[in-house]
């Protein structure tokens, strides 16, 4: 009876024998010949995936070990630059009070001279003059009497 149930829908059991020995010998065969092959191949590949993924990884933490390695130099930087111009300013101003203070001297110097130049030159003035007005009234005195005076310096 299972027998005109199966033949009903079409079964043979030969068939069905025959095509379960061909399918276990051509995937024997299969898996021999090329799955193994295939296997390898595959094998290969997901471990080159896994060391992409490895030296991904690996990448991204030496990204970030650069990125603040770079941010602690850039602020380094920053401060020694900063440090640099503050003392550049400073002595800048120190040379800037030197050289006003050197100024000023220089000034102070020449306004000195100038000062003693002037007082050289009032005195010498007022010498020639006192000697003019001496001269002047020697000949007045001598227009006025007709007398020879000598004028002693």
């Amino acid at each position: 009876m299972f027998e005109n149930v199966l033949s009903s829908f079409g079964f043979d059991l030969r068939y069905f024998v025959f095509n379960t020995i061909n399918f276990v010998v051509v995937a024997l065969l299969l898996y021999k010949f090329f799955f193994k092959r295939i296997l390898d191949v595959v094998s290969e590949r997901q471990k080159i995936i896994e060391e992409g993924i490895n030296n991904k990884e690996k990448y991204e933490q030496l990204i970030k070990t650069t990125e603040v390695e770079k941010d602690k130099i850039l602020q380094n930087a920053h401060r020694v630059a900063y440090e640099y111009i503050e003392e550049k300013k400073r002595q800048a101003y120190i040379e800037s009070s030197s050289i006003i203070s050197d100024a000023q001297q220089k000034a102070n110097k020449i306004l000195q001279d100038a000062r003693t130049s002037q007082q050289q030159l009032e005195k010498e003035f007022m010498n020639k003059l006192k000697i003019q007005g001496a001269q002047a009234v020697v000949e007045a005195s001598k227009k006025i009497r007709g007398e020879d005076i000598e004028i002693q310096q």
